[in-house]
């Protein structure tokens, strides 16, 4: 199934590699903006490093 991710940090991250791990296809994900000082998101993280698109909205 092709698939867009809306989530966020480390929840959003397991939710991620379920979906790849049973062979959905994601087309992209979404997450909010990090601010400055903020740890980063687990979850863009992850999808940049699958090489997957990645869009931040607040």
């Amino acid at each position: 199934m092709r698939i867009a991710i809306i989530g966020q940090q480390d929840f959003g991250k397991a939710v991620l590699e379920a979906l790849l791990a049973r062979g959905d296809d994601v087309a992209g994900v979404f997450c909010k903006p990090e601010k400055p000082g903020e740890k980063p998101d687990a979850l863009r993280a992850a999808a940049e490093s699958l090489g997957l698109q990645v869009f931040q909205f607040a």
